[in-house]
């Protein structure tokens, strides 16, 4: 698959075409640029570095070294925010943490035309990369804010009554330290640190979202570690709030639902 897609990057076709054509010849420029992307990929850049672009959630992104890669299995977090804003209709406030390229905030408002997304990030490269998706996407109702989401409370407080709903989405860090450290080289060399690094136990975020869904009531969709169930059920509880684990479609931990009130039985 690796190669299919690094010859229809340099071929500027798709895979039907690369089947089509696949007996033509190609230029000596084109095997060389083949063979130059192919030894990238074997060092251990992963294809999405080496052509620029990802698909997520059926559309295309660009993506850069030093913003976080966006996983296919984040599409989850997605797909929870629109069924939670489908059962509560109305004009819905999300407030995104930490948005990257900006896949899961463009991907919400492009599927929910009645959610208007503020997204925040302390990576300055994340804020251009996300904002270059928006502009080519054209989705009109999402914006990004460079700085921290949590020193920005007095701003996106103030939206909280003028939606039906509001709810906090992320993928945050929620890789511990140590493990971190022991992460690929590969990994570390083009994701940036600060958003794999979760602290000692991977939960430093989850903690400081949960402080915020206790003060304001309102719900949060955070990713978490394949291993960090237990964690996400023991700090909510701990501040009498109430979660819900959801596997992802291989049966792992996947994403955690934080609320104040109790989930109906």
């Amino acid at each position: 698959m690796d190669a299919d897609d690094i010859l229809c990057f340099v071929l500027g076709c798709d895979r039907v075409g690369l089947i089509r054509d696949g007996d033509s010849a190609v230029s000596e420029a084109v095997v060389k640029t083949v063979i130059k992307l192919a030894k990238k990929r074997a060092a251990g850049t992963p294809v999405p570095l080496l052509t620029g672009k990802t698909i997520f959630y059926g559309r295309e992104f660009s993506v850069e070294s030093g913003v976080l890669l966006p996983r296919p299995e984040t599409e989850l977090l997605v797909e929870q925010v629109l069924h939670w804003i489908n059962k509560h209709p109305g004009p819905a406030l999300i407030l995104e943490l930490g948005f990257g390229t900006g896949v899961i905030g463009i991907s919400i408002a492009e599927e929910a035309r009645n959610a208007v997304v503020h997204g925040w990030d302390v990576n300055r490269k994340a804020v251009r990369i996300a904002e270059a998706n928006r502009k080519r996407i054209g989705t009109k109702t999402v914006t990004w804010h460079g700085g921290d989401f949590f020193k920005a409370q007095s701003t996106w407080k103030k939206w909280i009554q003028e939606f039906s709903t509001t709810v906090i989405v992320s993928n945050p860090p929620y890789i511990p330290s140590q493990v971190v450290d022991g992460l690929d080289k590969s990994v570390l060399k083009h994701d940036p640190r600060s958003a794999l690094d979760g602290g000692i136990d991977g939960g430093d975020i989850h903690r400081r979202v949960m402080t915020l869904v206790k003060e304001f009531d309102i719900p949060a969709f955070l990713e978490i570690g394949y291993d960090q169930s237990e964690l996400i059920r023991h700090e909510s509880k701990r501040l009498n709030l109430s979660s819900e684990i959801q596997n992802d479609y291989q049966g792992h931990p996947r994403t955690a639902l934080i609320i104040k009130t109790p989930f109906n039985k």
